[in-house]
């Protein structure tokens, strides 16, 4: 198997006649195509992680589908007490579908007005800092996570 690459035009990418994954420069969408895309994917953002836009340097477009669909999410789900039934929103899922730009966005709500983000976080960016014996806990789940998005460079120290 080949190392995952990069290119400045195609991205990241195991060979160049089959899979390859990278941003489009002038939409900022992800682009990719080949048979192996999905690993591609998986490699791309283990090797991409680190490297996310700080929120505070979001394209407005980014943040303000963002705060769409969080309005809607919130509003839609009030009365639920159920995470799981949260977390299968639709919006919800719409904010998970963003990929690893919205990362920064999401830590930087939970930061101003904690709410259960944690699924999406945990979707999005593969990890869970959150301790095994605070599970459950909004309270210190925040904390963790916002921790987390300091220490990654998504918030002010």
């Amino acid at each position: 198997m080949t190392p995952v690459r990069t290119h400045p035009d195609r991205g990241a990418w195991r060979d160049p006649e089959s899979a390859y994954i990278g941003v489009d420069p002038q939409s900022g969408r992800l682009v990719g195509g080949g048979t192996d895309l999905l690993l591609v994917v998986y490699l791309a953002s283990k090797e991409v992680q680190g490297f996310l836009i700080p929120a505070s340097r979001q394209p407005d477009e980014l943040r303000r589908k963002f705060a769409r669909l969080a309005a809607q999410w919130r509003s839609e789900t009030a009365m639920l007490s159920s995470v799981t039934e949260m977390a299968v929103h639709p919006a919800y899922q719409a904010i998970i579908g963003m990929g690893p730009n919205v990362v920064p966005l999401l830590i930087r709500d939970l930061a101003e007005q904690p709410t259960h983000w944690f699924w999406a976080l945990k979707a999005i960016t593969g990890i869970d800092p959150v301790a095994p014996a605070d599970r459950g806990n909004v309270r210190k789940m925040t904390q963790a996570w916002i921790n987390w998005g300091k220490e990654q460079g998504h918030l002010s120290p």
